[in-house]
């Protein structure tokens, strides 16, 4: 007769188990990383056809501003009506949002619309900050930034000449020449030195380095215009709404209330001098794309493209 040994077999059995258990788990994690590379994969094409896009739409909106009429707070062109993608009529010029398709918008701001970093206005920086009523550097940045950029070494009441930097061991000093290169060496000056990330992103908001010196209100985004006027929120909200009716209306009433306002530094003309801001989507994957044109004309060429960043 033939015997069995049971308690051998009875061992084999887990054993068989854990392997099968092993063996299946080992299947879909391999299953769940090869899944993981195809998306991966698909995600990066999505990004290559953004922004490969990004950079057509670019040079479409090159031409639409080379060929198009500047007016006010926009762009008029109806060369593009009738194109693989439909542009509008008129591109604003004033910082808001324009879908022009589901997949992509265009935002054009006109740089006298914003602070021009290289002459920086410490009235509008100080008002902008001022937004809530509870900031007590106003005079201190005022005097800090003519300090920084004046020839002389005599640093004005509130201000901060060379020997403030060095008695802080600052690893910089004021330029003394009455230009900046770039926004952020404003972040450096006393006064602007000590504000929170949070505030100075606010006032970085506003800032662009464009060759532009006249101030455009038809272009300035609210809370720009609230400051450049010394106006209530209640008032700006009131103004905000009127440019967007009827923009003759609404310069005609901020030359009678904005205390603010200086027709001497001012010019309602768009300066031609776009910064462009596009952003395309493919998907899951979104790409946006900043660029400075400057429109006005040259002999070599119709559009010079001043930065990317």
């Amino acid at each position: 007769m033939k015997t069995y040994n049971f308690s051998t077999s009875g061992y084999v059995l887990p054993i068989v188990l854990f392997l099968v258990i092993i063996l299946t788990g080992g299947g879909v994690f391999a299953l769940h990383i090869a899944k993981q590379e195809i998306a991966n994969t698909a995600d990066l094409f999505d990004t290559a056809e953004a922004e490969l896009e990004a950079e057509s739409q670019l040079e479409i909106v090159k031409f639409y501003a080379a060929s198009g009429h500047f007016t006010l707070n926009y762009i008029e062109n109806t060369a593009l009506l009738n194109g693989p993608i439909t542009y509008p009529e008129k591109l604003y010029i004033d910082g808001r949002d324009q879908n022009v398709t589901k997949t992509l918008a265009v935002r054009l701001q006109d740089t006298a619309g914003m602070l021009n970093a290289m002459y920086p206005d410490a009235q509008a920086i100080t008002d902008l900050l001022a937004v809530d009523g509870d900031f007590g550097y106003s005079d201190t940045i005022r005097d800090s930034i003519a300090d920084w950029f004046d020839k002389d070494d005599l640093h004005r009441l509130n201000g901060a000449e060379e020997a403030y930097y060095q008695q802080r061991k600052f690893p910089f000093s004021p330029r003394n020449v009455p230009i900046s290169l770039y926004r952020d060496e404003l972040r450096l000056i006393h006064g602007l030195h000590e504000l929170t990330n949070e505030q100075w992103d606010y006032v970085n908001r506003f800032l662009i380095l464009s060759p532009v010196s006249a101030f455009n209100y038809t272009t300035a985004p609210p809370e720009l215009l609230a400051a450049k006027l010394h106006v209530s929120v209640k008032e700006l909200a009131g103004l905000t709404d009127l440019r967007e009716k009827d923009i003759y209306l609404f310069l005609n009433r901020i030359r009678e209330i904005g205390t603010g306002y200086n027709p001497e530094t001012t010019n309602t003309f768009p300066s031609g001098v776009i910064a462009v801001e596009i952003l395309s989507q493919r998907n899951n994957a979104q790409v946006t794309l900043h660029a400075i044109l400057d429109c006005n004309d040259y002999d070599d060429a119709p559009v010079h493209t001043i930065s990317r960043y």
